[in-house]
């Protein structure tokens, strides 16, 4: 009887032993399993490309009347006047041959296109002042070691800088550079077709392309770390890491995709393949 129950108890001791064991093997190759899963990599391969670079230059500027605070007026002679009547009211804009007053029947008109400053209207004397558009320009100024990308007759894209006005952008003529150089600045004069009025302040933007040809390559291929930003170059399977140098950063839309690149200023020459590693 002992030694039935003695048999029955070492069974039960490998039965335990077995169960364990194989749950233990289980439970491993799930931990090993996903290991390897969290470290499944893709390998990017891409080229150094090289090509010459288009560059945005941004300034400020400001609306301005050159010619001071004359403004055009138009005026009758002096003399008795009783019926006078004025088609125009302060903040008016008016356009050229328009009729401003008439006395007796007698038309006055403007000879200009612009907007009613100034109303005076007496028994021996009327005038309407009018600022005239074609005295207002924007004044602007731009490094000189940039200059020789303007050119006159060039059309740059301007919008207002107040955040409390719309947006939206349109062309205005180069019309004037300097000569001077003030502060490293040279003075540039624009059109004001858009008719902002004087005192208003706006923003302007144009782009040239380098003259040089210059290295440039896919965003994700760069990589970073404290000593700086570096890249792999492979050559014959074998990978080399380099430190380089960047400039600055632009996006190119191909076929419907977009892609960011930056431009490499030292490190790496056109045509040499990059290698980097992507966990997914």
């Amino acid at each position: 009887m002992k030694s039935r129950i003695f048999v029955i108890i070492i069974l039960c001791f490998i039965l335990t032993a077995c169960f364990f064991g194989t749950y233990s093997m289980l439970h491993t190759d799930e931990e090993e399993a996903e290991v390897l899963k969290e470290n499944i990599t893709t390998c990017v391969r891409s080229q150094v490309y090289s090509d010459c670079l288009e560059n945005n230059i941004k300034l400020n500027g400001v609306v301005v009347n050159k010619r001071g605070e004359e403004n055009y007026s138009l005026s009758s002679e002096v003399g008795k006047y009783e019926n006078v009547h004025i088609n125009c009211k302060l903040r008016d804009r008016v356009s050229k041959d328009d009729v401003i007053f008439t006395i007796n029947s007698k038309e006055y008109k403007s000879e200009i296109d612009g907007i009613v400053i100034d109303i005076v209207n007496e028994k021996e004397y009327v005038s309407v002042s009018i600022l005239d558009y074609e005295a207002l320009y924007i004044e602007s100024g731009i490094n000189y070691v940039y200059v020789d990308k303007l050119r006159i007759g060039q059309k740059i894209d301007v919008s207002e800088s107040n955040p409390l006005a719309s947006k939206e952008t349109h062309k205005e003529i180069v019309e004037n550079i300097g000569y001077e150089i003030e502060d490293n600045m040279i003075e540039v004069m624009l059109s004001n077709n858009i008719h902002y009025l004087p005192g208003t302040s706006v923003e302007l933007e144009f782009k040239y392309m380098d003259e040089i040809e210059s290295c440039y390559v896919l965003k994700q291929m760069i990589l970073e770390d404290a000593s700086g930003k570096y890249v792999y170059v492979e050559s014959d399977g074998i990978r080399e890491k380099r430190t380089i140098e960047t400039g600055k950063e632009f996006s190119a839309t191909n076929d419907g995709v977009t892609n960011e690149y930056i431009e490499i200023c030292s490190g790496v020459s056109e045509g040499e393949r990059l290698v980097v590693d992507v966990s997914e």
